[in-house]
């Protein structure tokens, strides 16, 4: 009996092996419910900034989206069809989320993106959340707990072909970027909207208006040669650029045309209220928004886009 170690001190590590799975298997559920939810209902403009800036360059922003929400779904997947296999992919995907979240908050952002336009949920909640989430599978210790088991082969299998499909099938392929009318032929509407629509007015320069993505969605010819300002409404940095414009607007008068990309907003997220002097222009109203920083400056000269500059904060 002296030498009898304490009855919970010997029970411990059969406690961790118990929880380790279910704690893996409920925070891979909270991952797999967000990413669902992101994919359903949000379109490449909510994936966090330092993720944009990252991949839209060299990947383009639709297949940035479809990659990183099949690559949650697969780590999610295979931590519920296998803890000991994908505890250290789940941890690892919560790692990253964490570095994100922390460059979100350092840099004031409102909400995470996490959950599509629908919710606005603050970095910092998510930080806690996710956070929490990674020391509920750490403190269990999984790679001592879990035990060794044969994979689940055909289980892995499944839920990978379940993850890299449903982003393809989820999303209805997006419009091509070219207009819907040659040179010389009266402009013609689309005839349905997508979910969500990119535009890279960067490609657009030495080329003429009418044979650039706007002229996909806007009869551009109704509009004169000037400064064209791509704007929103709920953009801080529009506001401010659209603001100084005014401001100097005697003293450099030229021709502009103000256009709008219309999207979903809450009234109260209105920054920009009015417009300097000029032509107006509205995009068509997307459901999921336009995948395109704001504001964008471009110079219209005989028809041509000579130049075109992302505004940053002034």
């Amino acid at each position: 009996m002296l030498g009898a170690p304490p009855r919970r001190m010997a029970q411990t590590p059969q406690t961790r092996t118990s929880f380790a799975p279910a704690a893996v298997r409920i925070v891979a559920l909270w991952v797999l419910a967000v990413s669902l939810l992101k994919l359903v209902s949000g379109s490449p403009s909510d994936l966090p900034a330092p993720v944009r800036e990252l991949l839209f360059p060299p990947l383009g922003a639709d297949l940035t989206f479809r990659l990183t929400s099949a690559i949650e779904l697969s780590v999610a997947l295979v931590a519920l069809v296998q803890p000991r296999l994908g505890w250290p992919l789940l941890g690892g995907l919560l790692a990253v989320f964490l570095v994100v979240l922390v460059q979100l908050v350092a840099a004031g952002a409102k909400s995470c993106g996490c959950f599509g336009p629908g919710l606005d949920v603050p970095p910092g909640v998510m930080l806690a959340i996710d956070g929490a989430g990674l020391a509920a599978i750490l403190v269990t210790r999984p790679w001592s707990s879990l035990p060794l088991t044969r994979p689940r082969w055909l289980g892995i299998a499944l839920a990978l072909a379940v993850a890299w499909g449903l982003p393809w099938i989820a999303l209805p392929p997006q419009e091509p970027s070219e207009p819907l009318t040659a040179t010389g032929e009266a402009w013609q509407p689309p005839s349905e909207l997508p979910r969500y629509a990119e535009l890279s007015p960067a490609a657009w320069v030495g080329k003429p208006l009418r044979e650039t993505q706007i002229a996909r969605w806007l009869d551009v010819a109704l509009y004169p040669d000037g400064t064209w300002i791509l704007y929103r409404v709920t953009c801080d940095h529009c506001a401010t650029h659209l603001a100084r414009i005014s401001r100097e607007f005697a003293s450099d008068p030229r021709v502009y045309v103000f256009v709008r990309l219309s999207e979903p907003f809450k009234e109260a997220e209105r920054v920009v209220h009015e417009l300097p002097p000029g032509e107006e222009a509205v995009l068509p109203h997307l459901e999921k928004g336009w995948v395109i920083e704001a504001p964008w400056e471009l110079t219209v000269e005989a028809g041509v886009v000579t130049s075109a500059q992302l505004v940053q904060g002034e």
